[in-house]
């Protein structure tokens, strides 16, 4: 996910712009990959016990579910400290969603795998799409 819906999605989209790829579409591309791959993330935290039932090996079946709080806290937070590394006077735009991501990651660490993380996934994908949206801003202004 991070590589295809984010490294590749955004410097390939940058390429056929400006006909070359920089080491800011690079990061920028990373920071939206992440976010993604958080909402796989938090579904394959929500599906653990009934994908192990059925036989599926995703990687929160094989390290649990410790491992894949971990991880969804690493890739919703990193971004936000990939940000400042964009050069631009508006770069601090994606910093204005930091609390609501620390209020994600609060609420993947003290809910029971399940469908109560239903609301966790949709809100991450909310995330996602507000962090896109004000780093495309961002890089406009």
């Amino acid at each position: 996910m991070l590589v295809f819906f984010g490294v590749m999605a955004v410097s390939g989209s940058y390429y056929l712009q400006i006909f070359g790829v920089t080491v800011d579409a690079l990061i920028a591309g990373a920071m939206v990959g992440m976010l993604a791959s958080a909402v796989l993330v938090v579904n394959n935290t929500r599906d653990i016990d009934s994908d192990r039932r059925a036989g599926k090996r995703t990687l929160a079946v094989r390290l649990g579910p410790r491992f894949s709080r971990a991880e969804y806290s690493v890739l919703l937070l990193a971004p936000f400290a990939l940000a400042p590394a964009l050069g631009g006077a508006f770069m601090w735009l994606p910093l204005l969603l930091l609390p609501r991501a620390l209020g994600l990651v609060r609420r993947i660490w003290s809910e029971a795998p399940g469908p109560a993380m239903n609301p966790l996934l949709a809100d991450t994908v909310q995330l996602g799409v507000g962090f896109g949206a004000l780093l495309c801003l961002a890089a406009v202004l």
